[in-house]
């Protein structure tokens, strides 16, 4: 699946040329993840699975998409897009979706209206590529995500629960 799309500044389609900077980023989140769960991998985004998922992503390679918002030169946030397979929701009927797989903003820009920028202009690209539904996840814990996306018309659907073992 390639998603057909057009971008207004300051966001813009992510590109190759982003790889340092997404990558930068995405410790970030990982670092902030740490701090709600301990077993995160800080080091993931550096890791060859880290590394090869943000080539992915700012490839635009298939199934993925990603946008970057950039002010001044400098990319202050980003937000990946993917096509969730259809076997992975067969049960719902007439039902296409997408999921904001990664949402990333500077940590010295959160509470700009960055994050929000990014998931409307994610929920853009679905609505024209004929997506019925965006899924976006968040950590138990992280209140700030999960009013963000409250406020944005996300309903929680599903609660997950995972064992050590």
């Amino acid at each position: 699946m390639s998603f057909v799309v057009t971008i207004n500044m300051p966001i813009r389609n992510a590109n190759s040329d982003d790889f340092d900077a997404v990558q930068a980023l995405y410790e970030q989140l990982l670092a902030f993840e740490k701090t709600i769960d301990n077993a995160i991998d800080t080091e993931f985004s550096y890791s060859p699975d880290g590394a090869e998922y943000i080539k992915n992503i700012t490839s635009l390679a298939a199934g993925h998409f990603a946008v970057v918002y950039e002010q001044d030169g400098e990319i202050l946030g980003y937000a990946s897009l993917r096509d969730i397979p259809e076997i992975e929701y067969a049960y719902r009927v007439d039902a296409k979706i997408a999921q904001i797989q990664t949402l990333s903003v500077d940590q010295d820009n959160r509470d700009s209206g960055i994050g929000r920028a990014l998931i409307n202009e994610c929920t853009r690209i679905a609505k024209i590529n004929n997506y019925t539904h965006v899924k976006i996840n968040a950590m138990v814990g992280n209140d700030r995500a999960n009013h963000l996306y409250k406020s944005l018309g996300f309903d929680e659907r599903v609660v997950s629960y995972e064992m050590e073992l």
